[in-house]
């Protein structure tokens, strides 16, 4: 393994953390990590307790490593829990 593809490997295993916005009443941290960890590897999940500038619930999801995240992020933009 050359210099460049360990560099690579390095930052495709660094944790990485994604924003979830508008999140229904009723979720909590571990419905936001059942939801997520069907699509990747989930490491830690918060479900803040104020709202967001915009008046909407939310939280963070980390994920074990980029591909991961980016694979969810492709599938959940978007996506609708309860209707929200």
């Amino acid at each position: 393994m050359d210099a460049m593809e360990s560099q690579l490997k390095s930052q495709e295993l660094q944790e990485v953390s994604l924003f979830a916005e508008n999140l229904p009443w009723g979720m909590q941290w571990k419905g936001l990590w059942h939801l997520f960890a069907r699509h990747g590897d989930v490491t830690e999940a918060f479900v803040a307790g104020k709202l967001s500038r915009g008046g909407k619930r939310f939280g963070f999801v980390r994920f074990r490593c980029k591909t991961d995240a980016m694979r969810t992020m492709e599938r959940l933009n978007g996506f609708s829990v309860y209707g929200f």
